[in-house]
């Protein structure tokens, strides 16, 4: 499951830039966010058994309705804090795979030369240099354009706790377009299918591991 082979595997700490790495690191968040998730939709399970058992408006029915709704509300923050988390181990690497080559090949600047921020400003870096074209490759283009769009929501997240009413990058259009992938609105907030995470995080693996090809 985890590779023995980067500098120190179990260090959740450092990013050593290989890909090892950032794959040991990923790999066990997915493997957080899925007992979690496998544990909360137990719960509810087990909690709705427990609703059609009870006498509807007695205390005990409403108390359970409200730890319902609360699994619920859990949930949406954990897929919303495992976003945020996967977005840091992949901007975290992006950085020191620019570190890396501006080391190995002793370029003039350093990614924290450019102007930007973020996963935008690795890009422009390594575009600079002539190091990678993202359009160029199929199918690191087709990653870099989810991993773009991961950019905003977690600016949303971020900053306006995916209310997109209060963070104009995001339109509801971009969102609603996305309901197969598992985006929806609930008024202006962004909710959060389960797939969405799994398929971002893999996403960022798949993204990290064209980049270590070169």
């Amino acid at each position: 499951m985890f590779s023995k082979r980067a500098d120190d595997p179990f260090n959740m700490f450092g990013n050593s830039g290989k890909t090892q790495t950032f794959q040991n690191k990923l790999t066990a968040l997915g493997l957080l966010f899925e007992s979690v998730e496998a544990f909360q939709a137990k719960e509810k399970i087990r909690l709705n058994a427990e609703l059609d058992r009870m006498i509807e408006g007695s205390s005990d029915y409403e108390l359970t309705g409200i730890e319902l709704h609360f699994i619920d509300h859990y949930l949406h923050m954990q897929r919303m804090s495992i976003l945020l988390l996967s977005y840091s181990i992949l901007e975290s690497s992006l950085v020191t795979i620019c570190d890396n080559f501006a080391r190995e090949l002793n370029l003039p600047v350093s990614v924290e030369d450019l102007n930007g921020s973020g996963i935008e400003r690795c890009k422009k870096y390594l575009e600079s240099f002539d190091l990678f074209c993202f359009t160029a490759n199929r199918e690191l283009k087709k990653s870099w354009d989810k991993l773009s769009f991961l950019n905003k929501l977690r600016n949303c997240f971020a900053h306006a706790e995916g209310d997109i009413s209060k963070f104009t990058k995001i339109k509801a259009s971009s969102i609603e377009g996305k309901k197969e992938e598992g985006l929806s609105l609930r008024g202006s907030h962004i909710i959060i299918e389960s797939g969405y995470v799994t398929d971002t995080i893999e996403a960022i693996k798949v993204f990290l591991n064209l980049i270590h090809k070169k």
